[in-house]
């Protein structure tokens, strides 16, 4: 066998051997019904809320409360540059 068809075995074995690895842990790590499950993580409990139809519920402020998401970007304002004399 000549050094390139062993260098050819050694890497799709090795490719193998991670699939097969990756697919064992995968395998292992879903729940009960089968959905992949976040390790090391508490599941969440959804919060329950009461909806009261009362005219003040359904009031929206007006001022949104800001949020990392949503917060304006400084705008990057270049120094200008005088031309070459």
């Amino acid at each position: 066998m000549n050094r390139k068809m062993l260098i050819a075995l050694i890497v799709v074995g090795g490719l193998i051997f991670v699939c097969v690895v990756c697919g064992l842990i995968g395998l292992f790590a879903a729940g009960e019904d089968g959905e992949p499950e976040l390790v090391g993580e508490a599941p969440q409990q959804a919060e329950v809320v009461q909806s009261t139809n009362t005219p003040e519920s359904n009031v929206i402020s007006e001022t949104p409360t800001p949020s990392p998401t949503n917060t304006p970007r400084p705008t990057f304002t270049p120094e200008p540059t005088l031309p070459p004399q």
